[in-house]
């Protein structure tokens, strides 16, 4: 099992550049933190194939 630091670690260095290529809000940011934080390993791991797959 992958710690879930290492998971938000990850997606904190991937989040920047896929924000800026969807040129999303900040407050969409600040949703997306929000989900990212509170759902469970299958949401976060899923989250960052999706990013990584772009």
């Amino acid at each position: 099992m992958v710690p879930s630091s290492f998971i938000i670690y990850i997606t904190l260095l991937l989040l920047p550049h896929t924000l800026l290529s969807l040129q999303l809000p900040f407050n969409h940011f600040i949703i997306l933190l929000e989900l990212f934080m509170h759902h469970s390993y299958f949401f976060k791991a899923a989250f960052i194939i999706s990013l990584t797959c772009r």
